[in-house]
């Protein structure tokens, strides 16, 4: 019998939280969630190139096929039936997470800079 779906979640959630902590005690918090910005960021553009489009966009606009062309009845099963979906729910978790991080990375560097503009000034340079 295997973990199962939320066993997998929480061993790969696990890794990284551990990682984000190895990565922060070595690097600093601001450089550590700018690395996870860079990962993050490019897990985004590799998922949504991958995907089968959906709609005509702007080829259906232009005259174009659209739609991802190929047989009417054909699906995606490289990965399984539903690759579409869970696709669909990686582009969305990416995208909070690329939210979430440029908001944590502004405000972190913020608190950095205000910090930085109270502390004395170090004597021989003016």
């Amino acid at each position: 019998m295997g973990m199962g779906l939320f066993g997998g979640l929480a061993i790969v959630l696990a890794v990284i939280v551990g990682f984000f902590l190895l990565l922060t005690l070595l690097v600093g918090v601001v450089q550590a969630m700018a690395v996870y910005f860079v990962l993050v960021s490019v897990l985004m553009i590799l998922v949504v190139l991958v995907q089968k489009p959906k709609g005509g966009g702007l080829t259906g606009a232009f005259g174009g096929a659209g739609g991802g062309g190929g047989p009417a009845g054909a699906s995606q099963t490289a990965f399984g039936s539903k690759v579409g979906d869970v696709l669909t729910w990686v582009t969305v978790a990416s995208f909070v997470t690329f939210l979430t991080l440029s908001m944590f990375i502004t405000w972190q560097i913020k608190a950095e800079v205000a910090e930085a503009a109270d502390a004395p000034p170090i004597h021989g340079f003016p």
